[in-house]
């Protein structure tokens, strides 16, 4: 161990270790694994998760993909980190072999459009993420083809989304850069789940329940998340026939939710006896769910206040009634557990 000196002065609180020709020591775990040198330096032959993000790799709590991976690394995971892979093969991705669990995808501490391009859609001439500000480092909507990458280097693969550009594009959405409205990230990725917002509680909670031996399929209720829904037969059976596009159901829905030219919110009446499970009515000013004969009152800290429906007059429904129709036809939302307690 050599000391570092600053002209003479006080010793520095860096130290620097040199090997036997006089260069610097790697250490091989210092850091989560990159390469596969580095999982065998472990004694690890295989992953249980892969994150894959389109920043540099930087070991500070400031980047959200590294935190997760660390927290998962410290609750006793094997957990290696894919930084800027090459979006033109699979290679980069596959490097470290095939994670036991899923792969993890982010495209970094800005949306990947925002990251390139300028408010006035001019190419940005650095990249701040990036090392020494190198553009050009990853693709246009990396969440997309990072996602696509990992079908392709892992079929079967659980993929989860997660960081700012899946967060905000987990529904449709009006995307600046193409001046139209953009279905849900979600169905372009072709993702299994999307983590949005602080993203710990349900990456562990996902590692958890895949590593317990459950289905990715069955983690639709982990709070927190975004899946695809399957159900358009129930939608087809309430419009009538065949489903219509997507647009169309879309442009229905938002008529059925707003007041005509205005930006106020459009609340509906109908009979008691008639409502769904999952229609959400409006009682006492607070939005309640509708679950067998009971409202469960909804707050931002979940379902309380559990009281019988009433039997007779009518409930004002903030819940469209193309949706309450579909539910009727037999759709069925993920209630948050929270309603169940």
């Amino acid at each position: 161990m050599l000391p570092c000196y600053l002209h003479g002065a006080m010793p520095s609180l860096v130290s620097v270790r040199t090997s036997s020709k006089g260069g610097p020591v790697r250490d091989l775990k210092a850091f989560l694994p990159t390469t596969r040198e580095e999982m065998q330096a472990r004694g690890w032959d295989e992953l249980d998760v892969l994150v894959v993000t389109g920043d540099a790799y930087v070991d500070h709590p400031a980047f959200g993909p590294v935190l997760v991976a660390r927290f998962l690394a410290g609750r006793g995971y094997r957990v290696g980190i894919v930084a800027q892979p090459r979006w033109t093969g699979v290679e980069d991705i596959a490097r470290m072999g095939r994670p036991r669990l899923f792969v993890g995808v982010s495209a970094g501490n800005l949306d990947s459009m925002l990251n390139k391009l300028t408010a006035q859609k001019k190419v940005r001439s650095e990249d701040q993420y990036s090392p020494g500000g190198r553009p050009n480092a990853r693709p246009n909507r990396a969440s997309i083809v990072y996602s696509n990458l990992c079908r392709q280097a892992f079929p079967g693969l659980p993929v989860v989304l997660g960081g700012i550009e899946a967060s905000l594009r987990r529904i449709a959405h009006y995307d600046y850069w193409s001046d139209s409205v953009r279905r849900s990230i979600l169905l372009d990725a072709k993702a299994d789940l999307l983590v949005f917002g602080m993203g710990e509680r349900a990456a562990w909670e996902i590692t958890q329940r895949l590593d317990a031996g459950e289905r990715v399929a069955e983690l639709g209720n982990i709070r927190g998340t975004a899946h695809v829904r399957k159900n358009r037969q129930a939608w087809a059976d309430a419009l009538g026939g065949e489903l219509p596009p997507a647009p169309l159901i879309d442009r229905s829905l938002h008529a059925e939710r707003l007041v005509p030219r205005t930006r106020r919110r459009q609340l509906h009446s109908a009979p008691w006896s008639d409502l769904p499970d999952g229609t959400f009515v409006l009682v006492d000013e607070a939005p309640a769910v509708i679950v067998g004969r009971d409202l469960v009152t909804w707050t931002s800290q979940g379902y309380r206040d559990r009281r019988r429906r009433p039997l007779r007059g009518r409930a004002t429904m903030i819940t469209p009634p193309s949706t309450v129709a579909a539910l009727r036809a037999g759709y069925r939302p993920q209630l948050d557990a929270s309603v169940h307690a």
